[in-house]
């Protein structure tokens, strides 16, 4: 298993999840907080995504926390254990 910090996750999801830095934004990220478009991915996708990626990858000092159900976005952000 490898041990990421948590810069290293955040720009591993921003790949993952295509998330641009300008406008459209149909996701988006802030310092950890991912909102991810369910016009791209749903959410049974992302909680499938990010699971594959927790088999091979740890973040260090930190865990995932998936928002409740929202319409437009799947939220999750990076949290200190």
């Amino acid at each position: 298993m490898n041990i990421v910090t948590r810069e290293q996750a955040i720009e591993d999801f921003i790949k993952i999840f295509d998330v641009p830095e300008e406008p459209p934004l149909v996701s988006r990220h802030f310092n950890g907080n991912f909102f991810i478009g369910k016009r791209l991915f749903e959410r049974h996708e992302v909680v499938k995504i990010l699971k594959e990626w927790f088999k091979l990858n740890e973040i260090q000092g930190h865990y995932i926390e998936i928002a409740p159900i929202t319409f437009i976005y799947t939220n999750f952000k990076i949290k200190i254990k």
